[in-house]
């Protein structure tokens, strides 16, 4: 796989995709600090010195990419052996209840740009670090799991990584809100979509059949 490394980038992701015009993929860029690092809906990811900075660009081979970010962090997590772990639905990695790594996911027409951040010798206040990681090791590992793990969700979809995600999520058996639904939160389904268990209590009036369901 073509390797492209940076010393400073406003972002790895912004790079790939500059080169995905003019470069087939597969390739990856990588950097050792980005100035302008964002995560999912815009939010600013701070990288600090010694965090992992990588964009994967990789061939799409599907229409539905629904779960891919969640497939991805059970990779990371269990390619890198990140003990204690869990994953936040869709697209962090938790440690002892603080984000230590954040993935992002942007699909163009011929391929999927795949972004990755981990806090590995240092972390903004708030924020986890994977300190018994060397950056080097990272970068191998990740340079061989990623393709892996894309090349098996092209053909497969997200549902080989349903039980292994839901047996680390962050979110199963806590008090959830999405906009108005609020509810305890139970896992993903094979889709990647995540499932939250809504109880409401009646404590007065009258209970009919819903006959439209």
């Amino acid at each position: 796989m073509k390797r492209f490394e940076f010393d400073t980038v406003g972002t790895t992701m912004d790079e790939a995709r500059k080169l995905s015009s003019v470069v087939d993929p597969p390739f990856v860029v990588v950097a050792q600090q980005q100035t302008g690092g964002r995560g999912r809906q815009g939010k600013a990811w701070l990288s600090v010195g010694g965090a992992y900075l990588g964009t994967f660009c990789l061939p799409k081979k599907r229409g539905d990419l629904s779960g891919l970010s969640l497939a991805i962090g059970v990779g990371v997590v269990q390619g890198l052996k990140i003990k204690e772990a869990k994953l936040k639905w869709p697209n962090d990695i938790y440690l002892n209840g603080r984000k230590c790594a954040g993935i992002l996911i942007e699909v163009q027409d011929k391929s999927v740009l795949i972004g990755i951040g981990i806090n590995i010798n240092s972390a903004p206040e708030g924020f986890a670090q994977l300190s018994n990681l060397n950056i080097d090791d990272v970068n191998k590992k990740l340079d061989q799991i990623i393709p892996e793990i894309s090349e098996v969700f092209m053909m497969k979809g997200f549902s080989p990584w349903m039980d292994p995600f839901n047996e680390l999520d962050f979110l199963k058996g806590k008090s959830l809100r999405a906009g108005e639904i609020k509810g305890i939160g139970t896992g993903v389904d094979s889709s990647g979509a995540y499932l939250i268990d809504v109880t409401k209590r009646v404590i007065a009036g009258s209970i009919e059949f819903d006959v439209s369901s």
